[in-house]
């Protein structure tokens, strides 16, 4: 026997209006065609559903109970396509995502909040990863998107730049090069760096090795988090170039920040993994990409990508 939710739903209306032509017109088919639906129904289930004579139609005991299954059986259907539906429209479900080292960039929140209002049946896990890894966990697949700072090593990622900002130097308040208001790299570049134990191309822009042609920052200490930078920073043990954001939220004792005229500056960027986008992180990019454009309409100090 195969039963279809179309003839479920023809015996539901029948049921519920007991009248053959008032179910037909509230399901738009003709009535003897309802009629022969229902005498087929019957007879696949070897039951009678329907007494009917010619002044009524009424339920049998049999029909009473197979219109409380039947209804079962719609309603779950129904939420199935509505939560199938919802999931693939990325309002359902769950996300991780990683935040890194984005104290200041006002962006980040905003966009969080923002989710958050568009998709508040979505379980959002936020992380935290060390600073040794530049790919926020999403090149080893802990996070499903994350908040990153360019550039690092990574393949099978895509991104959304949301802010690029100038970088500025962080020089203990001892410091020598603190008598300048702006500095240029060429004054910095002798200086000890904190050391990461990163990627390449992570370690070379952070140490800005293309202002020594290439050649590797005399070593200062390694760390592996922006704290331990800056705390390295206090301590005399190096100089170092953070985001200007960072920098405006880092009220440290013993540390001055000074602007780096010819300093290239950073690309803060929401990236995920191409092989596992899904529809909530669809959405996440859809947003963020929103509130980049909003903010850049806005003219927020952060400054929007080109």
């Amino acid at each position: 026997m195969a039963l279809d939710f179309r003839t479920l739903r023809y015996f539901v209306a029948v049921a519920e209006e007991l009248h053959f032509t008032r179910a037909a017109e509230r399901l738009y088919i003709a009535q003897p065609a309802l009629s022969e639906q229902i005498r087929r129904l019957e007879g696949e289930l070897g039951v009678q559903l329907l007494r009917r004579t010619t002044r009524k139609v009424e339920l049998t005991a049999a029909g009473e109970e197979f219109l409380t299954r039947a209804r079962r059986i719609l309603g779950e259907a129904d939420a199935a396509l509505a939560d199938a539906s919802r999931a693939a429209r990325g309002e359902t479900g769950s996300i991780r995502v990683s935040t890194g080292a984005t104290a200041g960039v006002e962006q980040v929140p905003r966009v969080l909040r923002a989710f958050r209002e568009a998709r508040p049946q979505v379980a959002l896990d936020l992380r935290q990863i060390s600073w040794e890894d530049h790919s926020g966990g999403l090149n080893d697949g802990s996070v499903d998107a994350a908040f990153v700072w360019l550039p690092f090593e990574h393949a099978g990622l895509a991104f959304e730049v949301l802010v690029q900002e100038p970088r500025v130097a962080a020089l203990e308040a001892a410091h020598p090069l603190t008598a300048h208001e702006v500095l240029r790299m060429e004054q910095l570049v002798d200086e000890p760096w904190p050391w990461v134990d990163t990627d390449r191309r992570a370690l070379d822009f952070w140490t800005c090795v293309d202002y020594r042609g290439g050649e590797a920052a005399r070593r200062g200490p390694t760390i592996s988090s922006m704290e331990g930078i800056l705390e390295g920073v206090r301590a005399g043990l190096c100089v170092a170039a953070i985001p200007r954001s960072h920098a405006q939220v880092s009220a440290w004792p013993g540390i001055e920040f000074r602007p780096v005229a010819d300093l290239a500056p950073a690309s803060l960027a929401l990236g995920w993994r191409v092989a596992d986008e899904t529809p909530v992180v669809q959405a996440l990019v859809e947003i963020a990409r929103r509130v980049a454009a909003e903010a850049g309409a806005r003219g927020d100090s952060s400054d929007p990508p080109d």
